[in-house]
């Protein structure tokens, strides 16, 4: 096909239809004072708009084509992804979106286990502890694999998840050593985080993960020190608080790296909502003067095992600490992960992610770390020699569908965020849509991240 000049057939097509819209994963809230929250979930932009303007800006995106010709505020709706060309097919691009997702932009991740013990006994747990320390084969399996496979990736994620991953420090440090070798040599990014209890996290050890490049830590307290102590369990029954604050606030005084970031999860139960506002005071007290620590809150729950019937009387639901959520968030305590699970994939599990995988300290492959027990949830195992046996047939069940067999998620103003994948295990079981906390009480969530002056952008007239 010959093309003259500036224009040809698709050109002047698009012509026909030339004008804007408003973005369909626009959603709009306002803050207790009257300014304007906006939040797009395709182009992951937040930001916060002065009362002054609120009327303005919602009659622009009611009527985009009446103001294009202003620049302006129009201008910066479009820039932000707020406002789009009429003829952008916004389901195609949230189609291409999921499927870019699914294989983390062909990077790895790798979820390890180097011990499936822990030196506690949680009241929610799910794990049964079978299991100990990630066997010598199965380390050698680990490395022989990225030698043959890692050129075959854009970067490489290793998660250490346990049990307890502290109590096998020796194994981190050994295949940590390796692997950031193997990444170095073939030129692949390399970055690690960590699930831990934070119990065997003192000073020393930090260090020693630091040069690991474990970077990201999730670490629980349950609550004020009395409510911690009865969810959070050592082996011996003791409780656990004094001893993972003090390496909390080890880290927070001695160490000047501004590198890592701590994520203070927090399990709720009404026990905890009985002494919230102490609970959210301790946390401002210790942690809210330092941006490399936040909070994450998330209703404890029946995730398996026996001795959650001990405080099963004490579940509640996110709605239960929505308001502590907004009382905290006024006080400074920063809540990253929920402004990050409204951003682009978001919301996606890593179980759904065709290049995500977790290794059991036996070899074997999951895809999800919640239900080990559960058959399809064991998709292979890896061999001593390098090999990744998979059983396509389960890890399918993981990978595909989603969104795409799903005409509700399809049109949800959360798609990009969540894809229909923020838990494939509770669509595997329960065959529903798992949408997120984060969606149900989206307009709440903005009022929480609207108070963290480092989570949103801010315009005035």
């Amino acid at each position: 096909m010959k093309v003259t000049g500036d224009e040809n057939k698709f050109t002047k097509e698009i012509k026909k239809k030339e004008g804007f819209k408003a973005s369909r994963y626009n959603i709009i809230s306002e803050d207790g004072i009257g300014n304007l929250l906006l939040v797009n979930t395709f182009a992951g932009s937040f930001t916060k708009f002065g009362f002054s303007m609120n009327g303005e800006v919602r009659n622009i995106l009611k009527r985009p084509d009446e103001y294009s010709k202003l620049g302006g505020l129009f201008t910066e709706l479009v820039t932000r992804g707020y406002i789009i060309n009429s003829n952008v097919d916004e389901f195609r691009k949230a189609e291409l979106l999921h499927q870019n997702t699914l294989s983390i932009n062909s990077g790895l991740e790798l979820i390890l286990m180097p011990n499936e013990d822990c030196n506690f006994r949680c009241k929610y747990c799910y794990e049964s502890f079978a299991k100990n320390f990630m066997t010598e084969s199965v380390q050698q399996g680990i490395i022989k694999f990225l030698e043959r496979n890692i050129h075959r990736y854009s970067s490489l994620h290793v998660s250490w998840f346990g049990g307890e991953p502290l109590t096998a420090i020796p194994i981190i440090e050994r295949l940590s050593k390796k692997m950031i070798e193997i990444c170095k040599e073939k030129r692949v990014p390399y970055s690690s985080s960590m699930t831990t209890n934070g119990y065997n996290l003192t000073l020393d050890v930090f260090e020693k993960m630091l040069e690991c490049r474990v970077r990201k830590y999730q670490i629980t307290l349950d609550g004020i020190e009395c409510t911690h102590d009865k969810q959070r369990v050592q082996v011996d029954g003791k409780g656990s608080f004094k001893r993972i604050l003090e390496n909390l606030l080890n880290i927070k005084e001695n160490i000047n790296s501004k590198t890592f970031h701590i994520m203070i999860r927090s399990n709720i139960t009404k026990n905890i909502l009985d002494n919230i506002d102490e609970f959210i005071n301790f946390l401002k007290d210790n942690f809210e003067d330092d941006y490399r620590f936040s909070s994450f809150w998330q209703a404890a729950g029946d995730w398996g095992g026996d001795s959650v019937r001990e405080i099963e009387e004490t579940f509640c639901s996110s709605k239960d600490y929505i308001q502590s959520l907004k009382d905290a968030s006024k006080l400074g305590i920063k809540f990253n992960m929920y402004r990050d699970m409204m951003k682009p994939g978001g919301s996606v599990c890593y179980a759904s992610k065709r290049n995500s995988y977790v290794i059991g300290s036996d070899g074997i492959i999951y895809k999800c770390t919640v239900a080990f027990d559960l058959d399809e949830n064991q998709v292979g195992v890896l061999t001593e020699n390098g090999v990744m046996q998979l059983d396509y047939d389960k890890y399918a069940l993981w990978v595909s569908g989603h969104e795409s067999s799903d005409l509700s998620c399809q049109k949800c103003y959360f798609r990009p965020s969540c894809q229909g994948a923020s838990c494939p295990l509770e669509r595997l079981k329960n065959n529903i849509a798992p949408c997120p906390d984060v969606k149900r009480s989206i307009k709440d969530y903005m009022k929480i991240i609207s108070e963290s002056e480092y989570s949103y952008e801010y315009i005035e007239s």
